[in-house]
């Protein structure tokens, strides 16, 4: 009996702390998601702005039908607070929209130069919102570079830590 519960304990802490390292491998890959899905977006949003000179609005509305998780996520809350805040700047609704975008997953610093585009957007003319569309978008890309990086380097070391983990403890304990 109580060699029944020390190798269900066991199976419980070990799966326990792997749970924890997947999970954690995890976050690493969905940072990547979240690049590439805002990138995605700046993609679709020059080219809406360059060639159909498309409203905020209706590009929002696009951006929500043509992008991924989780930056689906995030135009779309952009798209709910720029109805919501009529007569107030875009950037208002952009900036609320992307502080509140808890599934991007973004640091201060990744965040910073998204914040900049908003300001830049329906409010300079086309070339401008181009040039900074393309700024934020190459910024982007070196973040998604270090984030590949990260997930390729800490991927699977996250995941044999947890497991190392379970069973050091279940060693510990036995």
């Amino acid at each position: 009996m109580v060699s029944a519960v020390k190798i269900i304990g066991s199976v419980i802490i070990t799966a326990a702390t792997t749970a924890v390292g997947i999970s954690s491998a995890e976050q690493l890959k969905n940072r990547v998601r979240s690049f590439s899905s805002i990138i995605a977006g700046l993609d679709i949003m020059r080219s809406e702005i360059c060639t159909r000179l498309t409203p905020l609005p209706e590009l929002l509305e696009l951006l929500v039908r043509e992008t991924g998780e989780p930056a689906k996520t995030f135009f779309m809350a952009c798209l709910v607070k720029q109805k919501k805040m009529r007569g107030r700047p875009f950037s208002d609704a952009w900036r609320s929209a992307l502080l509140e975008s808890e599934e991007l997953d973004l640091r201060e610093a990744e965040m910073q130069p998204l914040l900049e585009l908003g300001s830049a957007l329906g409010r300079y003319d086309t070339e401008r919102q181009a040039e900074a569309i393309a700024s934020t978008r190459k910024r982007m890309e070196t973040f998604l570079a270090k984030a590949e990086s990260e997930r390729d380097r800490e991927g699977k070391t996250r995941t044999m830590l947890g497991i190392a983990a379970g069973a050091a403890i279940v060693i510990m304990l036995i």
